[in-house]
């Protein structure tokens, strides 16, 4: 009974690992490199866990990795906008020394509070072996905003979701060393 307490436990806290992560995205290989770029198709997820609307969203794509943002499929309700993938150089503390902007900005209510989730895509063009990640995008830096203040309601890294493979490996090898540890405890 024990172990299966255990195995239960294991598997929820597999499953909560991503469930405060606020800016989420998925990433599939969109093609075949050439010139030096890959293609990737990114899917990302928004949810709000504040007790304030997200009124608005940047994304921040590092300027020496990323060379163009394109084909957007934006959030429903929202206006889309870019920097034409001009890279800006930041004013103020920032993670990167230049970066192309993808801004979005909420035609009605936002994402809301407590919960809240909406998703949008775009594609990107991206430096081969840019980043010590390897060939795949890294992960980017983000700010929402709940009025024009100018000030972060939330900011951050997103993270990638993991296949849910990894949840099932975790949790299963997490319950093989619980089982192992009970029959080496068994032996004593």
């Amino acid at each position: 009974m024990k172990l299966l307490r255990l195995f239960v436990i294991a598997a929820l806290l597999s499953l909560t690992v991503t469930a405060h992560a606020y800016v989420t995205y998925t990433i599939t290989s969109d093609g075949v490199p050439d010139a030096g770029y890959s293609y990737w198709a990114l899917v990302y997820s928004v949810t709000n866990t504040t007790t304030q609307p997200v009124i608005e969203l940047n994304l921040y794509f590092d300027a020496n990795l990323y060379y163009a943002l394109y084909d957007y499929s934006p959030m429903t309700g929202w206006d889309t906008l870019n920097t034409n993938n001009t890279p800006y150089t930041p004013l103020d503390e920032f993670p990167y020394p230049s970066y192309i902007q993808y801004n979005a900005i909420a035609t009605g209510a936002g994402i809301a509070p407590n919960g809240g989730v909406e998703t949008f895509s775009f594609k990107a063009a991206y430096y081969i072996g840019g980043a010590p990640g390897g060939e795949a995008p890294q992960n980017q830096w983000y700010q929402t905003f709940s009025d024009t203040s100018g000030t972060p309601l939330v900011s951050g890294y997103t993270s990638v979701v993991p296949e849910p493979t990894t949840y099932v490996l975790l949790t299963i090898s997490l319950g093989v060393v619980a089982l192992a540890r009970r029959r080496m405890m068994g032996k004593q």
